[in-house]
């Protein structure tokens, strides 16, 4: 039998609270700046969180334990049967755009995610939380020549937006092996504004503003294999997703630089997809010394098309390596040295974009803290990748990058066994 005291349930009830509000301004909250993130839905965001992103972004074969790992929905089974999990998280950003001839530095401030999980029974873990999919923001300016003339006007384009995704996730326990399923519902919107500006005052400039509202309901599959040999815990991960459709509603506006509005066309669809996934992952571990992980990632974007973009899409890959270790293990001790996690990884990822005949690739290097807060068995999370994106290469653009992750992994014991005498 359990039980839960009063302050416990106000607990439950302010952190319901605060999800409640953070889903409210979720849909505006995030932000990015990328020129790549005009393509496709926008930016893809890493379904991991602050311990995943650490180890170089892997997680597939990773158990939950006392961290929700989104990643694989198959891991929530490792969730402690007496402890209930928050997991809040922060990203900061600074980039560095480099082409031929141009430079320009930028930095970016989200509020990344926010999630809960905690075991049901013995054969049953589940999880709930909100978090981007995808972010857009970018301004970029182009100019073209008039046909037939050599006067040039020009365009600026400025997008923003993004998807977000609300998530519940549920895992069980079949002995060694482990079956989860994410139920999400993805939903958001994506605009775009063109400012036409003419080469005289016989044209006057104007505004195309082209606005996609999307939503659909996606869902993902895990599994994982645990077992032991020679002192070594072993999991195997898998996970999978199929293509999906997003339902669409794009308005169309035309106004003056003035916002006046000069006509308005609004249609449906369901052109916009996100693609199928396949992953594997592994992981390796001998108690909190040391643990080891690996995965390998591919999304089926060729195929796919997005309206008013005439841009290839190719397969995408993605490998992330990574490591923690807690050297001293879990002695007790004053050194508060010594009870820190220490993580490092690295991932490389080519992604769905070819542009000018070039495919986008990305890479980066990851390192990471776990520093324990005392009297509460939680974690503050500490991650800091240096990362590069794109090429300066046939006239595109080159991102260096360093993120900066902040993540609350907060443990608390809200379940307790009654002992009769």
């Amino acid at each position: 039998m359990f039980f839960i005291t009063n302050k416990q349930m106000r607990q439950r009830i302010l952190f319901l609270t605060i999800f409640s509000v953070f889903i409210s301004i979720s849909g505006v909250s995030q932000n990015t700046r990328s020129p790549y993130s005009i393509f496709g839905p926008g930016e893809i965001q890493s379904r991991g969180f602050g311990r995943n992103m650490a180890m170089g972004g892997a997680g597939i074969g990773v158990s939950s334990g006392s961290f929700i790992n989104t990643m694989n929905p198959a891991s929530y089974s490792g969730f402690d049967s007496l402890k209930f999990v928050y997991e809040i998280g922060f990203e900061g950003k600074y980039s560095r755009f480099k082409s031929q001839g141009d430079r320009l530095n930028d930095y970016t401030f989200n509020f990344k995610y926010i999630a809960f999980g905690f075991r049901v029974n013995d054969w049953w873990a589940s999880t709930m939380g909100i978090a981007p999919f995808s972010n857009v923001g970018y301004t970029i300016t182009t100019s073209k020549y008039v046909e037939g003339t050599f006067d040039k006007f020009y365009s600026s384009y400025e997008g923003s937006g993004g998807i977000n995704y609300v998530y519940w996730g549920n895992a069980f326990k079949l002995g060694k092996l482990s079956l989860g399923v994410n139920s999400s519902y993805l939903f958001g919107s994506i605009t775009q504004d063109e400012l036409i500006t003419q080469p005289s005052d016989i044209f006057s400039s104007f505004i195309m503003q082209r606005t996609d509202y999307l939503k659909s309901f996606y869902f993902d599959y895990g599994a994982q294999y645990s077992f032991k040999i020679k002192g070594w815990d072993y999991t195997l991960g898998a996970i999978y997703s199929n293509e999906q459709k997003l339902t669409s509603r794009h308005q169309v506006d035309v106004k003056t630089t003035s916002y006046t509005t000069i006509s308005s066309e609004e249609y449906k669809s369901k052109q916009l997809r996100v693609p199928e996934t396949y992953g594997i992952g592994f992981s390796m571990k001998k108690g909190p010394i040391v643990h080891v992980a690996g995965d390998y990632e591919f999304q089926k974007w060729s195929g796919l098309k997005y309206p008013i973009q005439k841009d290839v899409f190719l397969d995408s890959h993605r490998f992330a390596v990574g490591a923690e270790s807690k050297p001293w293990g879990e002695i007790v001790t004053l050194d508060w040295y010594k009870k820190i996690t220490y993580r490092i990884g690295a991932n490389y990822k080519t992604s769905f974009l070819k542009i000018n005949g070039t495919q986008i690739n990305e890479k980066g290097i990851t390192f990471g803290l776990g520093i324990p807060v005392k009297n509460i068995g939680s974690l503050m999370n500490f991650t800091v990748e240096v990362g590069q994106k794109g090429t300066v290469s046939n006239r595109l653009i080159r991102e260096d990058y360093v993120l900066f992750h902040m993540n609350f992994s907060i443990n608390e014991i809200w379940f307790k066994k009654r002992i009769f005498y």
